[in-house]
């Protein structure tokens, strides 16, 4: 499983999202992947890694939209990939 955070803080309080990516073979023999705390980041790739990036790209888009519609509090956000922070 891939990890990657985001985070949003505000004067008190800082919230942990994980971003984790889960996998799956297709019959086809490509493979998926789903950001499942993002309803909708799901993508296919030859790789895992083309899958992921490809997942958490979508991620992010969604992330993005949901704050410039209003969805998501407005707050300072920070994005942490693997390797951020220790384990």
């Amino acid at each position: 499983m891939r990890r990657a955070f985001l985070f949003d803080t505000n004067a008190d309080t800082e919230i942990s999202v994980g971003l984790d990516i889960t996998y799956g073979t297709e019959a086809d023999g490509r493979i998926i992947a789903d950001v499942e705390s993002v309803r909708g980041a799901i993508a296919y790739g030859n790789t895992r890694e083309e899958a992921a990036r490809k997942a958490l790209a979508i991620a992010l888009e969604i992330i993005a939209d949901e704050i410039e519609n209003g969805e998501r509090p407005i707050r300072k956000t920070k994005i942490c990939f693997d390797g951020c922070f220790p384990s």
